[in-house]
């Protein structure tokens, strides 16, 4: 049986298919994480996300992992993703402010001590594409690997690096196409570049 979707999950997954041109949207959730959609109806308050600089909002450090006997501790989740000076030319970075994982209780459950999520934005040739990537640290390798059984959707790439599991998700918009969703491989090539960082600060 696969576990139920945490509600931090729950908000990225939900997009219709409307809307117009190559347009992509963002809502801003209060706690300050960051989810896009391909949907003006996806959230109330939905505003279309243009790309206004290298880098948009503020981050504050996410607090350290928990160690698991046996393992190394990573230090600072925000070190592990790419900054706007890191990824290739075109894309700009959204920063979000770490997630509490004690306000959520599935998260409690699972045993996520961290997390945090950055998104990589580019327009060219009239598309529109995200590229969200999140690092989940959990207490052991265990509850990671638990985690990553448990998680089944189509949309995601999902990985694991000891007690850290690595998520990413793309979704791409060209106009007068219909909304693509799944990693694109820039997104993917992105994604390696941060699994590669979180196993070089493991060991």
């Amino acid at each position: 049986m696969k576990r139920r979707l945490p509600l931090v999950l729950v908000g990225l997954l939900v997009a219709a298919a409307s809307g117009d041109a190559s347009e992509l949207y963002r809502c801003e959730q209060p706690e300050g994480s960051l989810r896009f959609a391909d949907s003006p109806h996806a959230c109330r308050g939905a505003v279309p996300h243009a790309l206004r600089g290298r880098i948009q909002q503020g981050e504050t450090s996410s607090p350290p992992a928990a160690p698991a006997q046996g393992s190394s501790p990573v230090r600072d989740l925000a070190a592990l993703l790419l900054g706007a000076t890191e990824v290739g030319p075109g894309w700009e970075v959204v920063r979000e402010v770490p997630g509490d994982p004690s306000r959520d209780p599935d998260l409690v459950d699972w045993g996520v001590s961290a997390r945090l999520a950055r998104h990589y934005t580019r327009q060219r040739a009239g598309t529109t594409e995200v590229c969200s990537i999140e690092l989940w640290s959990f207490r052991t390798p265990g509850q990671a690997a638990a985690a990553e059984a448990g998680f089944s959707y189509p949309d995601w790439q999902i990985v694991r690096e000891g007690e850290i599991l690595l998520m990413a998700r793309g979704l791409r918009r060209a106009q007068g196409v219909a909304p693509e969703r799944g990693v694109s491989a820039a997104c993917e090539g992105l994604a390696q570049r941060v699994r590669a960082r979180v196993a070089a600060e493991r060991s």
